[in-house]
């Protein structure tokens, strides 16, 4: 069993289970965090819901950019998506996006995810998606599961914290093949824009990296 063989040794300063990730997720989780603490985007408001919903694509995007370690990401970060749910894992994400547990669950309720908690140990598409939890108790109950709301309900709860989106800046490098992709409610720009220190986020960007291909493959 999964749970059985990995053994956390968290580094000062480092979220639980670090070691599982390989050298290059380490180096993206870092620039993910520098980028969010970069004082254009600590300084934003009134963006609640609009900002939270990016940080979650932006996070997802990195966790499934490949399949073999996606259950490492996934577990470091605290967040995994399935289809019409989310599970959480409170303590990793705040490390990972630097934001309370209040202002999580409220962003989350604003985005369509009621705070309603689920018994994760019942919740088969999370033992699937990171099979570490599986009959692992302790780590388990850091986990919260739930499931996406009707959508009138949402909408209803949403309206106060949804703002217009904003327009790209930039579009000197917008590839047209893009507009045949509508459906995704962010792309690689919007993504790196909501980040406005790209020196900070260049994962997006960087034509050296091994996995960009791949990255970009999920739009």
């Amino acid at each position: 069993m999964i749970g059985n063989q990995y053994h956390s040794v968290t580094q000062p300063d480092r979220p639980n289970h670090w070691e599982l990730l390989n050298e290059a997720d380490k180096q993206t989780y870092d620039r993910i965090c520098a980028a969010l603490t970069a004082p254009s985007n600590k300084n934003k408001k009134n963006k609640r819901a609009d900002e939270f919903r990016e940080i979650l694509e932006a996070i997802t995007l990195f966790e499934n950019h490949d399949e073999v370690d996606k259950w490492k990401r996934c577990l470091v970060c605290g967040v995994y998506q399935f289809e019409d749910g989310i599970a959480v894992n409170i303590s990793a994400l705040k490390r990972l996006i630097f934001k309370c547990k209040s202002s999580i669950n409220g962003s989350l309720k604003a985005i369509g995810y009621p705070n309603v908690t689920y018994k994760c140990s019942s919740c088969e598409e999370l033992l699937k998606g990171i099979p570490f939890l599986r009959g692992n108790t302790v780590e388990l109950r850091q986990w919260t599961v739930r499931y996406r709301a009707p959508k009138e309900e949402a909408q209803n709860e949403n309206t106060e914290y949804i703002t217009p989106p904003t327009a790209i800046s930039n579009f000197d490098n917008v590839d047209v093949s893009i507009s045949n992709k509508e459906e995704k409610t962010t792309n690689e720009f919007q993504i790196s824009d909501i980040f406005s220190n790209t020196s900070s986020f260049n994962w997006f960007s960087n034509q050296n990296s091994e996995d960009n291909d791949t990255y970009f493959e999920l739009f």
